[in-house]
């Protein structure tokens, strides 16, 4: 299993940033990826500090409640997602 919206980004809105980076040559493209593994890595590096930080603030028991609820919330929407697919009206033909 993977993230569908993982293929329809690169697929979309990817492909167009690597065309543009394209048309800057190699070095463009260069740019464009390493520029796109360090956002993504400030991204994680901030979610972690600030997950390991929020443990402190939230206190041990506030902070298990709020993981208990968000992995409620993230199991209730892969339910969802799940049950739209089995809906056959939802199924192209």
């Amino acid at each position: 299993m993977s993230n569908p919206y993982w293929t329809i980004w690169w697929l979309t809105i990817g492909a167009a940033n690597v065309v543009q980076a394209l048309l800057l040559g190699p070095v463009g493209l260069a740019v464009f990826f390493v520029s796109h593994i360090a956002g993504d890595g400030v991204v994680y590096v901030s979610l972690s500090y600030l997950s390991s930080r929020s443990s402190r603030f939230l206190g041990t028991r506030g902070y298990k409640v709020l993981l208990t609820v968000t992995g409620a919330i993230m199991c209730a929407l892969g339910v969802s997602f799940v049950l739209f697919a089995l809906e056959p009206s939802n199924w192209a033909i």
